[in-house]
């Protein structure tokens, strides 16, 4: 069972005709007997290299070789099965299933019964894919390569030209993982598939949005980064797309890496969704979309025609730049954020007004003259505003404080992932950690699903490590593999975060969405906070967010399309004209209980010290579980909506002196951690 007798190909020429076959094969049959049980046998299939190959060599031998009719084919070869059932054995005919019948049965060069039979105890778990029409076999993967055996068969269909076969043998290299090829592309392919089984996010195309990017040196190492992803033009991809099911057109995106250069600022402040309150912020725009596949991300609205991954590849200095203004643009803005009377009148198109401004009048971020024109820019603001003369001295005399100098958060991964690119991108390493730890008073939130915080193990001892902050979005294992399909357990992101807070790092968890799971939802979250509390416990956590599902009606209609069958589309929506905001949600019921029950298990679980918020949220909401019925949750929406929570969880010391000692001696570094070495 062990041995396959191939009789093939069966070559009908002017000296080997069917009489020549027949004698042959009862020859080597009867010297088989009692040694083999089967014997696949084919006609050769004339492929136009094949057919080129025969030609020539019919002209140098005057060898004729012939292509005889089907009927010639299924004599010779019943002929030949008689003589094979003689000796012990079956004849199965590859890729031609007109000759299968009688003593011939159809062969499966690659046998997964075999295989399971001798292998496997017969439970063997297989897929027929067939090479081509008439083809039997099991999936499998050849280990084998074009145009790299000498032996030189003119029937041969893998080899294109022999010559450069003997020549591709003959300087084959013995510590080469693949044939034909050098050890050192052997060992970079090894390298990249090694990675790609890391679970580490690699593209299979890139696009350059202009060709005159293609020599910058940002962009020629991202391209170099990517690992042989194949170039295509912008046209290619809408060739590509045409005629493709939204599945198939999102899973096209989702391979494909857009690199460009935003032409504002890539900073910009976070623009509060219609009818929900949000904590004022700073967002850095490095991307758009990331590498995951979760079925309910309201970035679905945009991703119809294509979810191509966009990287911004602007130069590490254009993005320092704009860091540095947007601080200053920050601290002008502070005062009218805090203020009451002004916090709701601040919006991300006022932050684009002054940023413009300042660059038309070419300021830098060294130049004296930029607080002026920000101080200036409030100035006005207040007058169009009409806010109380008392109020505006009171903000500008802030501002005018050199004193004055207010905690800037940075949010890094509002658009994308703050992490899954990082090994192509190396835009946190290389370009906005060491900006924002030079900065006084300015903090970095990486939003992520991801596991490699293996670049952060150089700053393992940093003095303000701690204004790094990774902000994880969690939820049940169960909805995880539900609609997370391909993404990293929840055991693997709360393993990083462990080994991420020992070294210091301060973790702001984000629970959302929420889902609701009818009947189950409970218990899945109650499981879920023991969970998280096994590997965070509360001193670890510095605070956590919690919001439910919200998506647009084109969201909706998108993910419909892309994932049909999914069960997001809940009865239990409702649509927008009904509720506060632009976002189908679930009801304010469903979203209040949740909310409610989760803090209510996480106070339980000995996290009742630690801030929490709603996320992007209405104010009836928060209005609602800040009554009476709800004094337990303690939720503070004044702190929430000035970024007084934020601040408060940054000013809390991050690490215990004697818990650092022992990373220092027992850890050595995030890269001790396996999971964290996959980088």
């Amino acid at each position: 069972k062990h041995v396959h007798w191939r009789y093939d190909p069966i070559v009908i020429s002017s000296i080997t005709g069917a009489d020549f076959h027949l004698k042959n094969f009862e020859n080597i049959a009867s010297r088989l007997k009692g040694h083999v049980e089967r014997c696949y046998f084919s006609y050769p299939y004339l492929y136009k290299k094949v057919k080129r190959n025969i030609d020539k060599f019919q002209k140098e031998k005057s060898i004729t070789i012939y292509d005889p009719d089907n009927d010639f084919k299924l004599n010779l070869a019943q002929q030949l099965a008689d003589i094979a059932d003689c000796y012990g054995m079956s004849m199965n005919s590859c890729g031609n299933k007109d000759l299968v019948g009688g003593k011939i049965k159809q062969a499966h060069c690659v046998d997964g019964e075999i295989i399971g039979e001798l292998f496997f105890n017969n439970d063997f778990k297989y897929v027929i894919k067939p090479s081509r029409e008439g083809c039997g076999c099991a999936e499998s993967t050849d280990i084998g390569a074009y145009d790299t055996c000498p032996n030189g068969c003119i029937y041969c269909y893998a080899n294109v030209n022999k010559e450069k076969a003997r020549q591709i043998f003959e300087t084959h290299e013995a510590e080469s993982a693949f044939l034909g090829h050098s050890k050192s592309d052997s060992d970079k392919w090894i390298s990249e598939i090694n990675a790609r089984k890391s679970g580490l996010y690699y593209p299979k195309y890139y696009v350059l949005e202009d060709e005159s990017l293609r020599d910058k040196p940002r962009v020629k190492e991202i391209i170099e980064n990517c690992r042989g992803a194949q170039k295509l033009t912008k046209d290619e991809v809408v060739t590509k797309l045409s005629g493709l099911s939204a599945p198939k057109r999102y899973a096209l995106g989702k391979q494909t890496l857009y690199i460009k250069e935003i032409k504002r600022s890539s900073v910009h402040f976070f623009s509060i969704p219609k009818g929900a309150i949000e904590n004022p912020q700073l967002i850095i725009n490095h991307g758009m979309i990331c590498p995951h596949f979760c079925q309910y991300c309201y970035w679905q609205k945009d991703l119809y025609s294509s979810s191509m991954i966009t990287v911004h590849a602007n130069p590490k200095e254009d993005f320092v730049e704009d860091i540095k203004i947007a601080s200053i643009i920050w601290r002008a803005f502070s005062p009218l954020i805090s203020s009451d009377i002004c916090k709701d009148k601040v919006s991300d198109s006022l932050f684009l007004r002054l940023d413009r401004k300042i660059r038309k009048k070419g300021i830098s971020s060294d130049d004296k003259a930029l607080k002026s024109v920000c101080l200036d820019f409030v100035k006005g603001l207040m007058e169009d505003w009409k806010i109380p003369k008392k109020e505006q001295k009171f903000i500008l005399s802030r501002i005018k404080n050199p004193a004055y100098k207010p905690k800037v958060i940075f949010d890094s991964g509002e658009n994308n992932d703050s992490v899954a690119l990082e090994h192509i991108t190396n835009i946190q390493n290389d370009i906005l950690i060491p900006t924002i730890l030079n900065m006084d008073n300015a903090y970095l939130i990486l939003r992520t699903k991801s596991i490699y915080f293996g670049f952060l193990e150089k700053l393992n001892k940093h003095p303000k490590r701690d204004h790094i902050i990774i902000s994880p979005s969690i939820n049940p294992r169960y909805l995880i593999e539900k609609y997370e399909p391909g993404n990293h357990s929840l055991e693997d992101r709360l393993e990083s975060l462990r080994a991420a807070a020992i070294m210091g790092f301060k973790v702001f968890l984000c629970f959302s969405p929420m889902i609701y799971e009818r009947g189950s939802w409970r218990k899945l979250y109650a499981e879920f906070v023991k969970e998280v509390k096994r590997y965070l416990p509360p001193e670890k956590v510095h605070y956590y967010t919690v919001g439910s599902l919200r998506l647009s009606k084109q969201a909706l209609r998108n993910i419909k399309n892309i994932h049909p069958g999914t069960p997001l589309d809940s009865p239990y929506f409702i649509p927008p004209g009904n509720t506060s905001g632009d976002k189908f949600r679930y009801s304010g019921d469903i979203r209040r209980t949740m909310y409610a029950f989760l803090i209510r298990e996480m106070n339980k679980a000995g996290y009742d010290k630690v801030p929490r918020y709603l996320q992007t949220e209405t104010i009836e909401l928060w209005q609602s579980l800040m009554t009476d019925q709800y004094k337990d949750l303690n939720l503070d929406l004044d702190a929430y909506r000035s970024g007084r929570m934020e601040l408060r969880a940054l000013t809390e010391p991050s690490l215990p002196d004697k818990e650092r000692r022992e990373v220092d001696d027992n850890h050595r570094g995030l890269n001790q951690d396996v999971r964290l070495q996959k980088t």
